[in-house]
């Protein structure tokens, strides 16, 4: 834990270094509960995997898609964060060099970002500090500007995936979210993450498959590094 005491961090990982329970992390923050939202034809199924990191102040979220049609087939993922704390100290801003959120809350550095390999894919984003939630902005493609850093009062972000499968396909997506005192820090937790598949392997705490109602999508692209 690198003597981190912070209770957002604590509650993912304990000093020990031992994995926490994925429900006692919800209680303090809302980016487990819900996030996965998708939308596509009854052809495409999802397997999802949730861990937490047994060294680092991770959690990520594994999503297996698979497209049992003989044609080619369009998915989204969308992966909305809503922070339970209520605190003035709040900034986001979206990094589109390495298509993440960074968030800061009360002296902590959170990132957000998914990540796979899909030929035909791109990812939208968006920002929110006001009554309308950021996944709404890009439903109604009112997210012009969601790359700029906002900050005051609660901040929350939304990323959505969108690709298409071929027939009889399956590609692997991993969510993340990382926290930090630090931005250097954070980075250095980012790269050291890079290894998922056999760190799956050894250790897998939650296996579950759901269906979730799917936003429309938009045609908010991200900026080119």
């Amino acid at each position: 834990m690198r003597n981190v005491t912070n209770q957002l961090i604590s509650c993912l990982v304990s000093n020990d270094g031992l994995v926490k329970n994925v429900q006692t992390f919800e209680k303090h923050f809302n980016s487990v509960s819900g996030i996965l939202h998708y939308g596509a034809s009854k052809n495409i199924s999802y397997e999802m995997n949730d861990l937490i990191h047994p060294k680092l102040p991770a959690f990520v979220r594994k999503v297996d898609v698979h497209n049992s049609n003989e044609s080619l087939e369009s998915f989204e993922l969308w992966f909305h964060q809503n922070f339970k704390e209520q605190s003035d100290d709040q900034v986001a801003f979206y990094s589109p060099c390495e298509q993440s959120f960074i968030h800061y809350i009360d002296g902590v550095y959170f990132l957000f970002t998914v990540e796979g390999e899909v030929a035909d894919k791109s990812i939208r984003y968006a920002l929110s500090n006001d009554a309308r939630p950021s996944y709404q902005k890009l439903k109604t493609n009112d997210a012009a500007n969601c790359w700029q850093p906002l900050a005051s009062g609660r901040v929350d972000s939304t990323l959505c995936l969108n690709g298409t499968l071929l027939p009889d396909a399956r590609e692997t997506f991993y969510f993340k979210m990382i926290s930090a005192l630090s931005e250097d820090e954070l980075f250095s937790y980012y790269g050291e993450l890079s290894c998922l598949d056999s760190f799956y392997s050894m250790l897998e705490i939650n296996q579950h498959a759901n269906q979730f109602e799917t936003p429309p999508s938009s045609s908010i692209e991200p900026q080119s590094c």
